[in-house]
């Protein structure tokens, strides 16, 4: 009898967790269940070729493919797709058990997932084969590295090895998680210094640090076991050369040496693109004139190293970065990118030649008739992050001392993510309202943890 009695009460002690966990997974799928189809973005195509193909994109890291060839369990393209929400619903459901442990989960999670899902169009995000949902999944995998006291080693290996998956799907996801280590190493030392007690164990930040290096190494090891030499991209002296085109930084450079140097550029100075998808995308851009992704290499990579051996460009070059950055912060639109994709597209062209049988799917999605309206849903994306930010300014400020360790650490965290993903996105790459809301609903989730925690320390005051 006693061992009849183990699997229902197992099952009533993890059910309501699992269900919790679908719930999330669910809501997060909802654009895509209404779309009929996974929404797509004119690099999904990419990813799916190396899914499927095998290739190795030219612009593209390879662990996104790599994610959906394996969840995908031999082309269901739904599967990457639930994978993705099933991953940010459980890490959410853990954050809220760690950052939270005196609240009632089934009370909690609903709040959490509604500041991090319904108030931030997030959904649209995690409907959509592409990395942008795995950035402030980053951030959760940081935190909980660093403060679930409850995981033991082989809890702390699966967030290290769910960290590696996220920071190998894009290159600035790596660079958000080098970033939060440094920053954390920095703090402990500061504290260390000061005597005062350490955050966390220092060891704690060697599990978080070794995803980020894993991933830098995997990038290098993916191109030079395919030929392309041992290096971290192939096209980052293109997309460096369209950054430049855009700030008009490259046309005063042209101007002052192609008298000297007569680059390959130099008939162009005039005429360069003043936005970096012009000069990479454009048909008559310089750049397709100029040998195009491998034959610019030699000229460019010569013009750049050049470039940044003059102090003078240095210094406009980061006073750029920095008003990008700044800019970058503000820039907020749910559903840019969401658009119509037709047969001229990459995503077509893959299922056209790759995947026929999706075809008759694909083009009865709504995303391929029809371009969507996102008014209110940016209206309140906006008022939810003004609304947010304030709150965490008063709340950290003027109430931080309610708050508990985890609260305070998760806050800092999100906002932390939040600002070194504007800066390495508007300096390295260009301002683009995606590139941040994709990690929008860090600073709402973070703001609910706030509110919790400062409501639950009122009610545990004594009355007068």
């Amino acid at each position: 009898m006693a061992q009849g009695t183990r699997i229902p009460n197992w099952l009533s002690h993890h059910l309501p967790a699992l269900g919790l966990v679908l719930l999330g997974a669910l809501t997060l799928c909802l654009p895509a269940i209404w779309n009929g189809f996974p929404l797509v973005y004119s690099d999904t195509g990419a990813y799916l070729a190396t899914a499927f193909e095998g290739k190795v994109p030219m612009a593209r890291p390879t662990g996104y493919g790599l994610f959906i060839r394996y969840a995908s369990l031999g082309g269901h393209i739904w599967l990457p797709l639930f994978a993705q929400g099933l991953l940010m619903a459980g890490l959410l459901l853990r954050t809220v058990r760690v950052a939270l442990p005196q609240v009632d989960v089934r009370k909690a999670y609903p709040l959490a997932l509604g500041a991090a899902v319904g108030l931030t169009g997030t959904a649209w995000y995690a409907s959509q084969l592409m990395p942008d949902i795995f950035t402030g999944l980053v951030a959760l995998t940081f935190f909980l590295l660093l403060f679930d006291d409850g995981a033991r080693w082989w809890g702390r290996l699966g967030y290290a090895f769910l960290a590696y998956w996220f920071c190998f799907a894009h290159y600035s996801h790596t660079a958000i998680l080098l970033l939060l280590v440094a920053l954390g190493f920095g703090y402990w030392l500061l504290q260390a210094a000061r005597r005062r007690r350490r955050p966390f164990l220092i060891g704690r930040l060697v599990w978080a640090l070794l995803p980020g290096l894993l991933a830098m190494l995997s990038f290098y090891y993916v191109n030079s076991t395919n030929g392309f030499g041992w290096r971290m991209t192939r096209s980052a002296h293109v997309f460096t050369m369209a950054r430049l085109s855009e700030t008009g930084l490259l046309a005063q450079y042209l101007q002052e040496t192609c008298a000297d140097q007569h680059w390959a550029l130099c008939p162009y100075a005039d005429s360069l693109p003043t936005s970096a998808a012009d000069f990479i995308w454009r048909e008559d851009s310089p750049f397709k004139k100029t040998g195009f992704w491998e034959g610019s290499r030699p000229q460019y990579d010569s013009l750049l190293a050049d470039f940044f051996g003059r102090s003078n460009y240095v210094k406009a070059y980061a006073k750029v970065a920095v008003q990008s950055g700044l800019a970058q912060l503000v820039e907020l639109s749910v559903g840019e990118g969401i658009t119509p994709y037709n047969e001229s597209s990459s995503p077509y062209k893959f299922f056209e030649r790759a995947m026929p049988a999706q075809i008759p799917a694909y083009v009865a999605s709504k995303q391929f008739n029809q371009e969507f309206s996102f008014t209110w849903e940016k209206w309140l994306l906006y008022a939810t992050m003004v609304l947010s930010s304030l709150l965490l300014v008063v709340g950290l400020l003027g109430y931080g001392r309610r708050l508990s360790r985890e609260v305070t650490a998760f806050a800092l965290v999100a906002i932390l993510s939040y600002a070194l993903n504007a800066f390495l996105t508007g300096a390295l790459a260009n301002v683009y309202a995606r590139l941040q809301a994709r990690i929008a609903w860090l600073l709402p989730l973070a703001c609910c943890f706030v509110l919790v925690e400062l409501w639950r320390s009122r009610r545990r005051s004594p009355k007068p």
